[in-house]
């Protein structure tokens, strides 16, 4: 990849979902955080990397997890060559993260998506641009500066049934079945749109579409290159770093990337 376009910047990402305690445990431990911090100084080194990238979902909201945390983006640094980046996955809401750690990491990717799915009673946008307004506003106020703020895409969908479609529009906003949810790839979902059997939603409001079968009362909510698109020209306007996606294999046509890279897309 660097090779066709040298200002590419490729990072190792560590952690991930469910891997909270493991990163406690090496972040937390003075002797473990710093053989941690220098076997990925090497990596990126032997690699020829650009940085490192860290999804700790979630650090414990305390002022001595947020130390660890900076004491560990210090060890990076001092073990990687000069320049190296140091850029942390936060959630959307920024109370992980003290007004002093923003000093520490080079950038911010905020994962404004999930905002529905088995945890939620009901149906709802799993990643739509207001959602995504709010929280960098939440971070903004937080005291973060716009120019390490990424805003989050999903290149996925959700899907549920709902119980009664009654006082919604199209199933929006109505109560979900017990364990009817699932995670669908942007393929299942343009394949789902191709059958025909599900009506194509717009919510102007929030710019979301989803899709709708009043005969299953299936729901289905997920991002496409529009909401993409009007994210990316968003985000710069704002001042904004930039925008992100979980993730790019799932994009197999290409086109979401497309409206997030490409100005005239």
């Amino acid at each position: 990849m660097r090779q066709a376009n040298a200002s590419v910047k490729v990072l190792l990402s560590v952690g991930g979902w469910g891997a909270a305690q493991m990163l406690q445990q090496l972040i937390g431990n003075s002797a473990l955080m710093k053989k941690f911090a220098a076997s990925l100084g090497t990596l990126v080194t032997e690699l020829g990397l650009q940085g490192v990238d860290l999804d700790y979902e979630y650090p414990p909201s305390d002022d001595t997890t947020a130390r660890q945390l900076r004491d560990w983006v210090a060890a990076v640094r001092r073990a990687s060559p000069p320049g190296t980046l140091v850029t942390a996955a936060v959630s959307s809401d920024p109370a992980n993260f003290p007004r002093w750690l923003d000093t520490a990491f080079d950038s911010f990717y905020i994962m404004s998506y999930d905002f529905v799915g088995p945890w939620t009673s009901r149906t709802g946008h799993n990643s739509d641009l207001a959602a995504g307004k709010a929280c960098v506003g939440a971070w903004l106020s937080h005291g973060y500066p716009l120019s390490k703020l990424n805003l989050g895409c999903a290149a996925y969908g959700r899907s549920c049934t709902v119980q009664s479609p009654n006082g919604t529009m199209n199933g929006l906003g109505a109560e979900a079945v017990d364990g009817s949810w699932q995670e669908l790839t942007y393929a299942q979902v343009l394949d789902m749109r191709r059958t025909g059997s599900m009506s194509v939603n717009w919510d102007s409001g929030k710019c979301a579409p989803w899709l709708w079968n009043a005969a299953s009362k299936e729901f289905v909510t997920y991002e496409d290159h529009n909401v993409m698109r009007t994210k990316r020209i968003w985000a710069t306007a704002r001042g904004l770093e930039g925008v992100f996606v979980w993730c790019a294999r799932q994009d197999t046509s290409g086109r979401l990337i497309d409206a997030l890279c490409t100005p005239s897309a």
